[in-house]
Order: structure tokens, then C-alpha cells, then sequence
């Protein structure tokens, strides 16, 4: 689950929150993703949709209780 692409670092978490994929967000945090790992420019998920009007995945991602 928390295997990190070699040119970013980034899980595949991080890519589906990045690509604005809320269904994809939401399947990986079932399965256990954790929401505080970073990539290789120390952003989280959270940080790397903030900026994108991701609403729909911020909201997942802060609905978490991992």
C-alpha cells in the first residue's frame, strides 16, 4: 500500500489525491492508506489537492480517522 513511485516518492495515495480522484482516495483509505506520508517535496495528500479545488478529496481525506 505504501509503495512510493521512483521519481516523486509519491504512494499511490498521494497520485490519486494529486490526480483528483475522490473514489480512488476513498478505496485506498479503507484499505489502510496513510494520509501522513510524504513525497519527495515533504507534501502530503492534503497538500497536494489543497490548492486544486479538490473538495471532494479533502473532505475524504480529512473525514480519515486513521
Amino acid at each position: 500500500m505504501e509503495v512510493k513511485d521512483t521519481k516523486y516518492l509519491r504512494t499511490p495515495l498521494l497520485c490519486a489525491a494529486k490526480s483528483g480522484h475522490p473514489g480512488v482516495v476513498q478505496a485506498l483509505l479503507d484499505k489502510g492508506a496513510d494520509t501522513k506520508v510524504k513525497d519527495k517535496s515533504n507534501q502530503t495528500a492534503l497538500s497536494l489537492i489543497a490548492g486544486k479545488k479538490g473538495f471532494e478529496v479533502i473532505a475524504k481525506l480529512l473525514e480519515d480517522k486513521s
